[in-house]
């Protein structure tokens, strides 16, 4: 019979030097050459400061895009740094002219 031993570290590991680790995949495995590996700024708090859309869309341009398959399908979840607001929304302090066009 097989049995499940359930463990954890007993170390604090929410302090100390973090490592920010992206890379793509799919079924016939990791993207050739789109590995991005790079040590976060901070050391304990949100990576979100360190992995946000300008380090995001350089991964995309420089390391992703050339080394994608072709035929490709390339799928994001709603991560705040995979989407980069780049024409800020209208508001109620907008000038006409800014709503008609």
């Amino acid at each position: 019979m097989d049995r499940w031993i359930y463990s954890r570290l007993q170390k604090n590991i929410s302090k100390g030097s973090r490592l920010i680790i992206v890379h793509a995949g799919g079924e016939i495995g990791g993207v050739e050459n789109a590995l991005l590996v790079f040590k976060a700024g901070q050391k304990t708090g949100d990576y979100h400061n360190d992995m946000n859309a300008e380090n995001y869309e350089k991964w995309i341009i420089n390391k992703l895009l050339r080394n994608l398959p072709k035929n490709s399908i390339f799928v994001i979840d709603n991560a705040p740094y995979h989407n980069k607001l780049t024409t800020a929304s209208p508001n109620s302090n907008s000038k006409k002219s800014v709503l008609i066009t």
